[in-house]
């Protein structure tokens, strides 16, 4: 059933998303065509350049607007709204209606949040800024800098810390229509509520992972670094340094991680808690 209701989500909003991703493709292409500007003198270039450039920002903010409006559209209408009458009679478990909105979700996030990027990267690659910031890490790479870690550590945070925002939005939705009769309102009370709790919860995690000291000890050696350090190309290029920042990178991470987990699977069973025992399609 679960691949069902994945299946009939995905059509659901594939023709929006096609749309939007086609128009997003071709500014983009429109722009890489005029790039890089040979003649900043002659205002006919500039004029068509910044009215396309124009049109590619207009275009990732709608990406961006239409994954968001989307993710909380379809399951405040089809759980909570007049529609919810009939997903709820479906012979699926509270948890299969929640995965598939979250998958689907999920999915296409991650589809938006990889075409802007993929777009920013052409440009950067036409423009030589990629270039210029490849050679930047790979130099932190010769020195010592687990710089490929990080890269994939970051990547990985953007997906999980992602998901946990979509899981935070459904559990405010799911909250939403108990606290006020007014499910809109009584949905971003609820999203305001946790939105405070999920930085409260940030903080006694963040102190956990600061415990070892590696942060305070990188601030502290940061502070006072001494002459002879600087003069021997500077804190963050001794041997001190690298090590002190290869341990602290991936710290911050790892609480960075701990916390978008902890918000998530928290939000999960809230929302199928109240989806479960206290829905309210009034």
């Amino acid at each position: 059933m679960l691949s069902k209701l994945i299946k009939l989500e995905f059509k659901a909003t594939a023709r929006t998303f096609f749309f939007v991703y086609a128009a997003l493709i071709i500014i983009t292409a429109v722009n890489l065509l005029i790039f890089p500007w040979d003649s900043l003198s002659d205002p006919v270039p500039n004029i068509l350049q910044g009215i396309v450039m124009f049109l590619y920002i207009v275009a990732v903010i709608a990406a961006g607007f239409v994954t968001a409006a989307l993710v909380i559209t379809r399951f405040f209408r089809n759980m909570l709204g007049d529609e919810g009458y009939l997903m709820h009679t479906l012979p699926a478990a509270a948890e299969q209606l929640i995965l598939a909105k979250f998958i689907t979700s999920i999915v296409w996030s991650v589809c938006t949040g990889a075409l802007v990027a993929l777009s920013i990267l052409a440009f950067g690659l036409r423009t030589g800024v990629m270039s210029q910031i490849r050679a930047t890490l790979d130099s932190w790479q010769t020195l010592g800098y687990s710089v490929g870690s990080w890269e994939i550590g970051m990547i990985g945070l953007v997906f999980v810390s992602a998901a946990a925002g979509i899981l935070l939005i459904y559990a405010a939705m799911a909250i939403g229509p108990n606290l006020l009769k007014n499910k809109v309102g009584g949905s971003i009370l609820a999203f305001i509520i946790l939105a405070v709790g999920a930085e409260l919860v940030s903080v006694p995690v963040g102190q956990i992972f600061a415990a070892t000291g590696t942060e305070a000890g990188l601030i502290a050696s940061i502070l006072k670094a001494d002459s002879a350090t600087a003069g021997a190309g500077g804190f963050f290029e001794s041997a001190a340094g690298i090590d002190l920042i290869n341990q602290s990178v991936p710290l911050a991470l790892a609480s960075q991680y701990a916390i978008s987990i902890i918000i998530g699977v928290v939000c999960w069973f809230l929302t199928r808690y109240f989806l479960k025992k206290k829905l309210n399609l009034a």
